[in-house]
């Protein structure tokens, strides 16, 4: 598959014909630690509703993931500072969510190196 972006077009890699892509943009995904990410991490379907049928049938998920990523971090800062722990990761292939979004508000709140931490635990 190939992207040109000057069109905005996707095009199939062997012969250039354009091909149908289905994108889903979601608001923010922000279990914030403690008994949510326990249910994310289980994948109650419950919590999720009909969006699991809508990430399955769409080729890109987008998201933004409204909370920094850091297992070092205690998640007890603040109740406004949003940090939780790496395991809510494993649900983002499960559930089909593709790219994560982090121009957000509470991407710093673990400050640089929760941000960074963020990335790696995304790569």
């Amino acid at each position: 598959m190939k992207i040109d972006y000057e069109k905005l077009t996707i095009y199939n890699d062997q012969n250039h014909n354009e091909i149908d892509v289905k994108i889903t943009v979601s608001g923010d995904w922000c279990p914030i630690s403690g008994n949510m990410s326990n249910y994310i991490v289980k994948l109650d379907s419950d919590l999720y509703g009909d969006l699991l049928p809508l990430f399955d049938k769409s080729d890109y998920n987008f998201f933004n993931l409204e909370t920094a990523i850091d297992d070092s971090q205690n998640n007890t800062r603040s109740p406004w500072e949003f940090i939780d722990k790496s395991r809510v990761i494993s649900v983002f292939k499960d559930i089909k969510l593709n790219v994560a979004c982090l121009a957000n508000n509470h991407i710093l709140d673990g400050g640089v190196a929760g941000l960074n931490e963020t990335i790696r635990c995304l790569d």
